[in-house]
């Protein structure tokens, strides 16, 4: 995997960390419910969402980058 890769996977481990640790901090109190672990589960829902958008978007980005250079080839 290369360097840039590499350091957008661990940024993205950090995230997911980071914002499930602040969470846990303020009891998941974001979201109205009255059990904890109803609360526990929808945040993580939400972070979990957060990540595949944040990873999608790149992907599409990469392959539209891709893509277009491609087409410049074949026209070239």
């Amino acid at each position: 995997m290369k360097k840039k890769g590499m350091l957008f996977c661990l940024k993205i481990a950090a995230s997911v960390y980071a914002a499930c640790f602040l969470g846990g901090m303020f009891d998941f109190c974001f979201f109205p419910a009255d059990d904890m672990v109803v609360r526990e589960i929808i945040y993580c829902t939400v972070v979990i969402c957060v990540t595949i958008a944040v990873c999608a978007n790149r992907i599409c980005r990469y392959m539209d980058q891709h893509s277009q250079s491609d087409s410049e080839d074949e026209l070239g």
